[in-house]
């Protein structure tokens, strides 16, 4: 595939999917329940080996249907419950209860999660046994892809794995640009991208069910001061963005039964990037195209920067999909390419800092900041200013910037994930 807008197209349809629940534990229950399914049986015994990124994300998020926490169970619900034609929605056909099986292999040590060294950021194995049979499963990069499958000793299936999935060019990424993704945008026709505004809709009606109901730390249902507050001016639509951005997350990390349309791997990401310009978008009451537009212009934007940051890192994902947020604001509000660039060195001067310490209730705090800061970066855009060249890690060519914070991801916060992880490990001890 050459056609750069085909690319495009390819990269929406293949990174936007809804998905039940937080997309760590749901690869964690899929690689359990493709493990099981190999062996044949229910499994004596199960062993876990994760990178620490999974391990950190799947911590102290909530899992649908059930009242469970952790790698283990995530993995158990699959094992035991899951149907494995779901693919990543197998959440979603597991149906409530106490699980008491899960407490049984809990408590007599029948599974055990082990940290794996020198693995991709997306990174689990189960390894299921029973009697003298064995199964593994292996899903790694993408959460899944499966890489590996071993059946008593014999390799089924064996595929490549990268320890940095930053270098994972599935799209010919070193042919994007954001000078190119805007210039696509303009082209796409809704018969191209007309299903963008479905999936908005998906992620609107978590995001509300999110203030209706006390989820989490309650903090779109706090900081919209209740659902009904009437929307009268451009600063009430850019309020509401965030609180609805946060009210989603507070549903989603609390185990809400709602789907929600992931972006590269991220259900936190899918909602930040598109929740915010679809709000703007209804309140200026733009054309269908025009605000599909504006969806894929988001969407696009968060996998470009996706892939600069990795999938799983210890840098926070809201932060990276509100970029795509702010330019769509950009473009909403009639801004031009020169804007749009501006706006990610805003973006970046404002937020890089904001670390990754896993999916869980506080994750709607950072996604109503970093919503926030998409619209002050809007503004401050669409207002003729920018940051000049060699102000800390911003370039004047924005294409140097991102360049920039890979670096920062990949060398400078390696040492940060560890530590992380760390910190949350001995918490749980």
């Amino acid at each position: 595939m050459n056609n750069i807008n085909e690319i495009y197209l390819l990269a929406l349809k293949r990174e936007l999917k809804p998905v039940m629940g937080c997309t760590e534990p749901a690869s964690a229950a899929l690689t359990g329940a493709l493990s099981r399914e190999l062996l044949g049986g229910k499994p004596e015994k199960v062993m876990v080996y994760a990178s620490r990124d999974m391990i950190k994300n799947v911590m102290g998020v909530g899992i649908p249907h059930s009242s469970y926490t952790g790698l283990a169970s995530a993995v158990l619900l699959g094992v035991l419950y899951g149907a494995t034609s779901q693919g990543l929605n197998i959440l979603s056909q597991i149906s409530d209860g106490s699980h008491q099986e899960i407490i049984s292999y809990i408590e007599n040590n029948n599974i055990q999660v082990v940290l794996a060294p020198e693995v991709p950021s997306i990174y689990v194995k189960v390894l299921c046994e029973l009697e003298n049979m064995s199964a593994s499963v292996t899903i790694a990069n993408e959460h899944d892809m499966v890489v590996e499958k071993v059946k008593d000793g014999r390799v089924l299936v064996k595929e490549g794995m990268s320890n940095d999935l930053s270098h994972i060019d599935p799209y010919n990424m070193n042919q994007w640009s954001l000078k190119s993704i805007y210039d696509a945008v303009q082209s796409f026709s809704f018969d191209d991208c007309g299903y963008l505004m479905d999936m908005a809709a998906y992620n609107k009606t978590i995001g509300l069910a999110g203030l209706e109901k006390p989820y989490g730390l309650h903090v779109g249902l706090i900081a919209q001061n209740g659902s009904q507050k009437e929307i009268k001016n451009i600063e009430d639509v850019y309020q509401y963005a965030a609180a609805l951005s946060a009210a989603a997350s507070d549903a989603r990390m609390s185990g809400s039964i709602h789907p929600v349309v992931i972006n590269s791997g991220s259900g936190n990401q899918g909602i930040t990037a598109f929740l915010p310009p679809l709000i703007l978008g209804e309140f200026l009451q733009v054309s269908d195209e025009s605000l599909m537009r504006a969806l894929a212009l988001s969407n696009l934007v968060a996998i470009y920067l996706a892939h600069f940051k990795g999938r799983l890192s210890a840098l926070c994902g809201a932060f990276t999909a509100a970029i795509g947020a702010s330019c769509a604001y950009v473009y909403l509000s009639g801004g031009n390419v020169d804007q749009i660039e501006s706006v990610i060195n805003l973006m970046i001067a404002n937020l890089s800092g904001m670390i990754c310490d896993g999916a869980k209730k506080t994750c709607a705090l950072k996604i109503y900041s970093c919503v926030n800061a998409a619209s002050l970066s809007a503004k401050l855009a669409l207002n003729g200013n920018s940051i000049e060249e060699g102000i800390g890690i911003i370039s004047g060519n924005v294409s140097t910037t991102l360049q920039n914070l890979k670096k920062i991801c990949i060398e400078g916060m390696e040492g940060t994930d560890k530590t992380i992880l760390s910190i949350m490990l001995n918490s749980h001890s």
